[in-house]
């Protein structure tokens, strides 16, 4: 049985001194859940008054031959977590280190470490067999030996649990956030008053984009008026001959919003996800969703969102036909699910910190 993070009777702020938490940094530039997942509770962390958090994170050199860079800045992440985070954490005095995805093997302060699913177990949707390589040994090593691993949903966990053969009682859910409905939103002149349906991703084999695309061809046979407007990067190729297929690369979160709040539905049909965080974006603007059958988007939507298998867009297409033609009752289904009030990621660094203080608890051998 695998535990959602909890405040226990050890936890009481005021009997604890002020935490110094070592915080990895590396994935905030990405442009994705990961990234926003690093960014925001990064953030709220160190607004925290009983937290005192230094951030860190792993050189990489993008000056390098495609052929070289990931040897190079797999070399140069394994050198900064198993032997430069050791070594900082005692020049820092820290009383606990929170990494991404890699923990150290060996640590002189307890670790904490996030991994938000096991993508890299299975290869047919991982961009990379070297990185994905790294991940699984060393990786598993250092989450075998962390004092907790935290995740971002229970389907998350349960693979977690199976592919790095962590103990279920080390694993704490703390389900992704969204503050994005306290942002103004900024409207996107090239889209204007075009009826669109929205895919927030790239065109990564598990994002699976190209069912999205061949939904929508299924579905302008019969209502030639709907487009696609695609968040991510993708080849070029795929826009070739379909003018109803927009990219939007790079978008700001106001721009971001007024696609939630403007779209006729989302459409997810990942083969494969940790989370699926526009999903729970897209609710919080009552924003229709169709999305693919997998365990994580199941428990993310729940009964607010449509579900087809991930590799069936004819499915895709006929949910999407449906909610054209009734769109209010659409919404009405997605608004059922989320306050968005509950959601921020203010709840879900508090419900961090319990980790922290559960760890240091154990470690202090302080009396429950």
């Amino acid at each position: 049985m695998v535990h959602t993070c909890v405040m226990d009777n050890c936890q009481t702020r005021p009997t604890l001194p002020r935490i110094r938490v070592l915080f990895d940094t590396t994935y905030a530039h990405r442009q994705d859940g990961t990234g926003r997942y690093t960014r925001e509770m990064l953030r709220c962390l160190q607004k925290d008054r009983d937290l005192h958090v230094l951030a860190t994170r792993a050189p990489r050199i993008e000056r390098l031959h495609r052929s070289a860079r990931a040897p190079v800045n797999g070399a140069a992440h394994f050198l900064w977590s198993q032997i430069w985070l050791p070594v900082l954490s005692r020049l820092r005095n820290v009383h606990i280190v929170h990494t991404m995805m890699i923990a150290p093997r060996f640590s002189p302060v307890p670790t904490v470490v996030t991994i938000h699913d096991a993508l890299d177990f299975h290869p047919r949707y991982s961009p990379s067999r070297l990185w994905s390589t790294y991940v699984r040994t060393i990786g598993g090593l250092g989450a075998r030996h962390a004092d907790a691993v935290v995740t971002v949903s229970n389907a998350a966990a349960w693979d977690i649990s199976q592919h790095f053969r962590v103990p279920a009682d080390v694993i704490r859910v703390i389900s992704n956030a969204s503050n994005l409905h306290e942002t103004q939103p900024i409207a996107i002149p090239s889209i204007g008053d075009r009826r669109f349906f929205l895919f927030v991703g790239d065109d990564s084999t598990r994002k699976n984009l190209s069912v999205a695309i061949a939904a929508l061809e299924r579905l302008r046979l019969n209502a030639s008026g709907v487009e696609l407007v695609v968040t991510g990067s993708i080849a070029s190729d795929l826009a070739d001959g379909r003018p109803w297929l927009h990219t939007l690369g790079g978008i700001s979160d106001p721009e971001l919003v007024w696609l939630y709040q403007n779209a006729v539905a989302l459409i997810l049909p990942s083969h494969y996800e940790g989370f699926g965080l526009p999903l729970l974006e897209a609710l919080t603007f009552h924003t229709p969703i169709v999305a693919s059958s997998i365990p994580a988007l199941l428990e993310v939507g729940g009964k607010a969102a449509r579900y087809v298998a991930a590799d069936d867009p004819a499915s895709f297409a006929k949910e999407l036909q449906v909610i054209l033609g009734d769109p209010h009752s659409a919404r009405a289904q997605a608004s059922a699910a989320v306050d968005p009030h509950d959601t921020t990621w203010e709840r879900a660094s508090d419900e961090l910190v319990g980790v922290y203080l559960a760890v240091l608890c154990a470690h202090w051998g302080v009396a429950r």
